[in-house]
């Protein structure tokens, strides 16, 4: 659903609460600005999706698999050549999905401001750049506003920072690994770092990645630890699971049938969610005595995670993606 619209709303909200007299210069810090302009076209791109929706009677505000064709058109991305082959739909979704994430970038830029949040000043010995504080923080890996108190605070990293960003792209995606698998948040300045460098990736740079031993056994260790979708979700939203995976970057915005709610990378991602709460009896006790029975877990979140990743072949999907 556009849910753009109401993170966008908040954001601004809470800008006014703080800074009511000098938004301008609320939004100039940190590359806030920036992402202040990126998440107003998106805005405004989420009023005109709505708009249509409405206009097509459709109920509000899921946006099902029709209802991305009938919105794609009304705004004009279909054309003669791509009206017959479905190619609009997901022209449209990418786009979607570019600007849900720009709002909230620009949320998460909020919430992460001094404003929100109260550092405890703790550093972890073993690394200077880990820090402890409590208060209100985004969490867009799971699109929720979290709260902890000063007796659990938030565990976060600012890395890579500034500096870091010259370091070999190898080096930063093995760092940034290692954090994730230890569960530890990336601060909102190092986001942004991410979503510059990783978004403007040479296939060279991927194809070093992709023959780097190291890095693919600490990615596989995601499927070991705890967190698996959210850590999943935080690493699709720079695209990094399609560097590691190809097959999961020709999906893009590949759509499904209208039995599906999701386009297919997010079907697979909340394959993995799903799998995630029967293990801890959200779906009943009787799913999680099963769950608990399997010898190799993670093999199933793999396997959850892959179950359709040859889509991008339309109908010979299953049979693709067995090779």
């Amino acid at each position: 659903s556009p849910g753009g619209v109401e993170d966008y709303e908040i954001a601004k909200e809470l800008i006014y609460v703080k800074k009511p007299k000098n938004f301008e210069q609320a939004i100039k810090r940190d590359g806030d600005k920036l992402n202040y302009t990126k998440a107003s076209e998106g805005y405004q791109f989420f009023g005109q999706v709505l708009e249509a929706m409405q206009g097509a009677t459709f109920d509000l505000p899921l946006l099902t698999f029709d209802a991305q064709i009938a919105v794609a058109r009304q705004l004009g991305f279909a054309d003669d050549l791509t009206l017959h082959n479905g190619n609009f739909v997901r022209t449209f979704m990418l786009k979607y999905y570019g600007y849900a994430r720009n709002i909230r970038l620009f949320l998460a830029s909020v919430l992460s401001s001094e404003d929100y949040k109260t550092d405890r000043g703790d550093r972890l010995p073993d690394d200077p750049k880990v820090h402890q504080f409590y208060g209100i923080q985004f969490v867009p890996e799971e699109g929720i506003v979290a709260i902890r108190p000063e007796k659990d605070p938030f565990m976060e990293v600012c890395f890579p920072t500034d500096d870091d960003m010259k370091r070999p792209l190898t080096v930063i995606l093995q760092e940034i690994l290692l954090c994730v698998n230890q569960g530890l948040r990336i601060c909102e300045r190092s986001r942004f770092n991410l979503h510059k460098k990783f978004f403007s990736i040479s296939e060279r740079e991927v194809e070093h990645i992709r023959q780097s031993r190291w890095i693919m056994d600490t990615f596989m260790a995601i499927f070991y630890g705890k967190n698996i979708h959210r850590t999943l979700n935080f690493l699709d939203c720079f695209g990094i699971i399609g560097i590691m995976i190809p097959e999961f970057a020709r999906l893009g915005g590949v759509a499904h049938d209208a039995k599906h709610k999701f386009l297919a990378g997010q079907h697979l991602l909340e394959t993995v969610r799903q799998l995630e709460q029967i293990s801890r009896g959200e779906h009943g006790e009787k799913l999680k005595q099963i769950m608990a029975r399997i010898n190799k877990p993670w093999l199933l979140y793999l396997a959850a995670l892959l179950h359709d990743i040859g889509k991008y072949e339309g109908d010979n999907h299953p049979e693709v993606g067995a090779q």
